[in-house]
């Protein structure tokens, strides 16, 4: 149960705002100490398609739920107090970067703001996919082979587990500005150029930072049979305006072949 979804209800009944009614319902459903609303017990007036403005609400389960949603707890602390810590996302964060030739080191990252001590080199790779990171050595021989970066690099770039959007967490923003350039292998989707556009928007404007696109995407997008649903390319279709320069080869390559491509194919022939 979303405590803080439910507090925001709440407070648009308290102000006699519409809401998402049957949302609101399905919400207070997952509670398994609430009965639910007997007919007698909401009154409503339909303002929308979808919204109501609650006119009456029985005082005593108004009540209830006003004290389930405090009980809760504000932070993962005190949601840890009723068992609710899931719902409020760990304070800190972990990294996993490799040097060249080492195993990978673990950073930790607290809220705290400090940024672990580690001596990073002037360039990263971050590597989306777990498979990639774990076999770094197949993915500089096909970085090698089908982009920019060369097996004679690989000494002087970290690599770095990006986890998916786990990345983007503010903690690691401040550690990710030490470096000059990043490279980042990510999936070539919505959610790769997600990733790439918060990093992107949030990192120092004088950082090099590239999406990368092997030479032969094309190849590999033409041998991928699912093509992708018109939503899907409706989304694609919507992400034209005002977005980094460095995506827009990507968002044109998955308009042109109406499908996308997930990074762990790098590793294998087609």
């Amino acid at each position: 149960m979303a405590a803080k979804t439910l507090k925001n209800y709440l407070e648009k009944i308290d102000a006699g705002e519409a809401i998402n009614l049957r949302a609101f319902q399905k919400l207070i459903a997952s509670i398994s100490s609430f009965d639910g609303f007997a007919e007698s017990d909401l009154q409503s007036v339909k303002k929308g398609a979808h919204t109501y403005i609650l006119s009456y609400i029985d005082p005593e389960k108004l009540a209830f739920l006003h004290h389930y949603a405090e009980s809760q707890g504000e932070d993962r602390v005190s949601g840890a107090m009723q068992n609710n810590s899931h719902a409020f996302k760990v304070n800190g964060s972990l990294l996993l970067i490799q040097k060249y030739q080492n195993n990978p080191d673990v950073l930790i990252f607290k809220d705290d703001g400090r940024i672990p001590k580690y001596k990073t080199n002037k360039s990263a790779l971050i590597l989306e996919n777990r498979e990639l990171f774990i076999h770094s050595d197949k993915t500089f021989k096909f970085l090698s082979e089908h982009y920019q970066i060369t097996e004679d690099m690989r000494k002087d770039i970290d690599v770095i587990f990006g986890a998916g959007t786990e990345i983007t967490n503010s903690l690691h923003l401040p550690f990710l500005s030490l470096y000059n350039t990043l490279y980042l292998c990510l999936d070539l989707d919505l959610g790769g150029i997600k990733t790439a556009t918060s990093l992107i928007n949030n990192l120092p404007s004088s950082m090099e930072i590239h999406f990368v696109i092997p030479n032969d995407v094309e190849s590999r997008l033409k041998q991928v049979i699912d093509k992708c649903s018109p939503e899907y390319m409706q989304k694609v279709y919507n992400l034209d305006e005002n977005m980094p320069q460095a995506l827009l080869p990507c968002i044109r390559i998955i308009k042109k072949h109406n499908t996308i491509l997930e990074q762990e194919a790098y590793l294998y022939g087609y």
